[in-house]
């Protein structure tokens, strides 16, 4: 009972419970009289255009067609709801309160920018699940035509429910930097409108005709809302547990978590800790996407699958650790002197200090990260290939895939951070920096993956040369490797091409140490500037105490 009245922090002990932001939004939800009238006409329409739907689709097709297409439409509507209308009074409340004068009173209050951002949540997201609940009955609709039962009704609500915690989460992370609250607004409903249909195509359509492969159950009831179908009549097994499970909580709760640190980092000053709760997500999140890339791997099936699941775990791996670099160039170059305090006050640990702020520190772990997952992945495919069946060393080897692959990115991937964290530790304030380090950053890659390839094209099209020939000239490029595993599946290492290959990898991975040391440099000597500045600063001020007494 204590620990259910002292929270999960806030100010003091309060919890999401008890949290003033949130008791505050509800108070003024409460007085709206648009609201029921909204959801009264909300529910009505809804009615009124799934009985449609069901009516028409039932004189054409039989009754059980005609309530799966009105499960469908209904959750459709849904999916759409919680990923639109979330994002935007998301957005909406964080203008609010910039545009009423009452964000500077907030910041204020004793509240932590954790607080404020756990009460906006909950109060946003309480404001979305009463539309949810009061459309819930529509969904009823279908039961009267059938082809849908109570269990894949109530299963599509929980994931429903799940996709509009990462929807308001979603608005929170976009809308909650310092920017005008209008235009923080529109870049919110930008994004909105233009990732969600492309995630309704690409998770819905998309998927619901690659999913009968594996369980041809699921043809019967195809459609975009195929996940909670799923996992109601697919049988249990590992397959159930792994990809109808475990999947779909990654992919929602590793982003979920993400937006939210990102709120709190947004909510937070410059000179309190901005990177422990980023840094946190990070190592987490990597664990868990190392864990389920390999078990992946390992996963029993077909040699082609595996081998195609290999090339897929060791290009997201890369993607993501890319993805954090550009996390990582808004760290600054260390510790304020108000977090050494803090520190030292609280009696913080090792550990808790290394997650910290801190620009070199933040892109070593992320290089030690990524040499990590890259070990355990390849010695998971290794293992696979040697102890799998006769087919699955049948040529081309997975062991060649992970030689020709792993190298490559780790290479890459070193030069990729270490050249992101030596551009910006070039600058003296590197916060103030970041969307020109992050523009640098872009261009750079894009240059390095299409340039090889141009000149390959230009060698191949004006000298004449065999394709083979001209491929080597596109090394440089990271696409390389994938080149060759499309151009001829490699049954052995010892060939000119894997040669080149691994040459590239091992330049691309000696230029980024290097460049991580030019950093380390950097870094150091501008953290020492800093430290004697402020001891400048101190002395001056002692001297002016001493002469005031």
């Amino acid at each position: 009972m204590n620990l259910f009245r002292r929270g999960w922090g806030g100010v003091g002990g309060q919890g999401l419970a008890r949290n003033p932001i949130w008791r505050r939004e509800m108070q003024q939800l409460s007085r709206m009289t648009r609201i029921p009238l909204g959801l009264m006409n909300s529910t009505i329409a809804l009615t009124l255009l799934l009985a449609g739907v069901g009516s028409l689709v039932s004189m054409v097709a039989t009754s059980t067609a005609a309530g799966t297409a009105t499960y469908h439409t209904f959750f459709s509507l849904m999916f759409f709801l919680v990923l639109v209308m979330g994002p935007t009074l998301a957005a909406s409340s964080m203008a609010a309160e910039r545009d009423g004068r009452t964000w500077e009173a907030l910041q204020l209050t004793s509240l932590t920018p954790a607080a404020i951002a756990r009460g906006k949540f909950l109060a946003v997201y309480t404001h979305l699940a009463l539309y949810l609940i009061a459309l819930a009955p529509v969904a009823a609709l279908a039961f009267l035509f059938g082809g849908v039962t109570v269990l894949d009704v109530l299963c599509a609500w929980v994931n429903t429910f799940i996709l509009a915690a990462f929807g308001v989460a979603f608005g929170f992370a976009v809308s909650s930097k310092a920017d005008p609250p209008r235009a923080a607004l529109v870049r919110t409903l930008l994004l909105v409108f233009f990732l969600v249909p492309l995630a309704y195509g690409g998770f819905g359509f998309g998927l619901s005709y690659v999913m009968p492969a594996r369980w041809p159950l699921l043809h019967a009831s195809g459609g975009p809302i195929w996940l909670p179908l799923a996992q109601v009549r697919v049988p249990f097994s590992w397959d159930y547990l792994a990809i109808l499970v475990a999947l779909p909580a990654l992919v929602i709760a590793i982003p979920t978590w993400f937006f939210y640190e990102i709120t709190v980092a947004n909510l937070t000053g410059r000179t309190a800790d901005r990177s422990t709760g980023i840094r946190r997500w990070f190592l987490v999140s990597s664990g868990l996407l190392i864990v389920a890339g390999a078990v992946a791997i390992a996963w029993p099936e077909t040699p082609a699958f595996t081998r195609f699941t290999t090339v897929m775990v060791l290009s997201l791996w890369l993607v993501f650790q890319m993805f954090c670099a550009f996390v990582f160039l808004a760290e600054p170059m260390g510790p304020s002197r108000r977090i050494v305090r803090t520190w030292q006050t609280q009696g913080a640990t090792f550990l808790q200090r290394s997650i910290g702020p801190g620009l070199f520190r933040a892109f070593v772990t992320q290089g030690l990260m990524l040499l990590l997952g890259l070990g355990i992945y390849a010695a998971v495919a290794l293992v696979v290939s040697l102890l799998g069946s006769t087919a699955l060393l049948d040529a081309p080897h997975l062991s060649s895939y992970v030689v020709l692959l792993v190298p490559y990115q780790l290479g890459f991937g070193l030069f990729f951070s270490g050249f992101a964290v030596w551009f910006q530790s070039r600058s003296a304030a590197p916060s103030g920096a970041v969307l020109t380090a992050r523009l640098v950053l872009a261009g750079t890659l894009l240059l390095v993956v299409v340039v090889p390839w141009l000149l390959a094209a230009f060698v191949m099209g004006f000298f004449s040369r065999s394709p083979e020939q001209s491929l080597l000239v596109a090394a440089p490029s990271p696409l390389y490797p994938y080149a060759l595993l499309a151009a001829t599946p490699p049954s052995t290492l010892r060939t000119l091409p894997s040669g080149i290959n691994l040459t590239c990898a091992a330049a691309w991975g000696l230029l980024g140490l290097g460049l991580f040391g030019r950093a380390a440099r950097r870094c150091r000597a501008a953290l020492r500037q800093d430290y004697r500045d402020m001891a400048r600063t101190d002395a001056r001020l002692a001297q002016e105490s001493r002469q005031s007494l």
